[in-house]
């Protein structure tokens, strides 16, 4: 949503580059690593290995600057987005929420 709300073209472009590329790889190496741990040890220590990649995931978050990570989305960034691509229409907040919700 991000990319098609705020993105210029080539960064849309890039987007779905890389998420369409990597996503399949991402498929199969957790499989490949879920089996692996399993065959090394118990069941359950795949799941905390999953525990402690998500620790280190949330930690890396939490140490970004927020200049460089801005999850709020405004409404009138939405509003000038669909005037500059000509879809501009008359939105309250209901209507809003519908539209963020839908993409």
């Amino acid at each position: 949503m991000w990319a098609r709300t705020f993105g210029s073209k080539q960064q849309r472009e890039r987007w779905m580059k890389l998420t369409l590329f990597t996503f399949p790889f991402g498929v199969v190496l957790g499989y490949g690593l879920g089996a692996a741990i399993n065959m090394m040890g118990a069941w359950k220590t795949i799941f905390r290995f999953q525990a402690g990649s998500l620790l280190v995931l949330f930690v890396a978050i939490g140490v970004v600057p927020q200049k460089y990570l801005n999850l709020a989305i405004s409404k009138e960034k939405i509003l000038a987005n669909r005037r500059s691509l000509g879809l501009a229409k008359r939105l309250n907040s209901q209507n809003l929420t519908r539209e963020i919700v839908r993409q």
